[in-house]
């Protein structure tokens, strides 16, 4: 084999390894927004574009809020989507875009998620447009200020989500439930939270089931039998202390497995 034949197989090699997706994030810039600048994309390790993908769009807490992305980089499910984490959840890496917005200034601004929902929307539509996005299985969760983010913008945008997940967050819902209870919906809190009280997230899910004739299922945890999944509501409060109710969470495989069952009937 000639030296000539082997250096070109070696760039062929390098310039393929280099077009597939890594274990690694990478963050995108936004500059239309001075608040809202960007965000981490993690494609999936068998990434091509001939197939369409459900789409994580997940919200960071108040704690990631800052002008240093690299505080927003491993929150949430990209946490989890290293494969070699745990074989359990190579479906996080094989399955989904993750996609975690970053914003630069939080809540002692008075910033918050649900004040973008035009800026969340041209995301979603651009990862759908560039990375073929299933338009169908777009999810969305959060933590604390996320999981406020998350329920406050299905409300905003009817139709774009196939499921949420608030975790340990505020969620009010008084007389505009219905739009929201035609979601399928998971919300989860610890019992004895202390930031952002349980009664949030126990008393709204008594407000959804009286007023929209559903019922939730109730549990202590994130693990799901097979007809469990098939839920549209559930709710899990952990009986735990303190305010961390989701990386319990989203190491659950079963999370996951339960939003690869839910498909929006939107066909844009």
């Amino acid at each position: 084999m000639s030296r000539l034949y082997q250096t070109l197989c070696f760039f062929i090699l390098f310039i393929s390894c280099n077009s597939l997706p890594t274990e690694e994030p990478s963050y995108q810039k936004i500059t239309k927004n001075n608040k809202f600048d960007g965000y981490w994309l993690k494609l999936p390790l068998g990434f091509n574009n001939e197939k369409q993908w459900p789409v994580i769009i997940f919200l960071q807490g108040g704690h990631g809020f800052s002008p240093n992305p690299e505080n927003s980089k491993n929150d949430g499910p990209i946490k989890f989507s290293n494969a070699d984490i745990k074989e359990s959840l190579k479906i996080v890496a094989d399955s989904f875009i993750i996609v975690n917005p970053h914003m630069k200034i939080g809540p002692i601004e008075k910033s918050h998620w649900q004040q973008y929902p035009e800026e969340i929307s041209n995301l979603i539509n651009h990862i759908v447009k560039e990375y073929n996005g299933d338009s169908q299985r777009i999810y969305i969760t959060g933590l604390s200020k996320g999981g406020h983010g998350s329920w406050e913008l299905a409300k905003k945008l009817p139709g774009v989500f196939a499921a949420i997940i608030p975790i340990s967050g505020r969620i009010y819902c008084e007389n505009n439930c219905v739009e929201i209870s035609k979601i399928p919906i998971w919300i989860i809190h610890n019992q004895k939270d202390e930031v952002a009280d349980y009664s949030y997230s126990k008393n709204k899910v008594a407000k959804l089931e009286e007023q929209n004739n559903i019922s939730f299922l109730r549990k202590s945890n994130c693990k799901l039998n097979t007809k469990e999944i098939q839920s549209d509501y559930i709710f899990t409060s952990y009986p735990k202390n303190g305010h961390d109710a989701w990386n319990e969470s989203y190491a659950s495989k079963d999370l996951y497995m339960w939003l690869l069952n839910k498909k929006s009937d939107n066909n844009d």
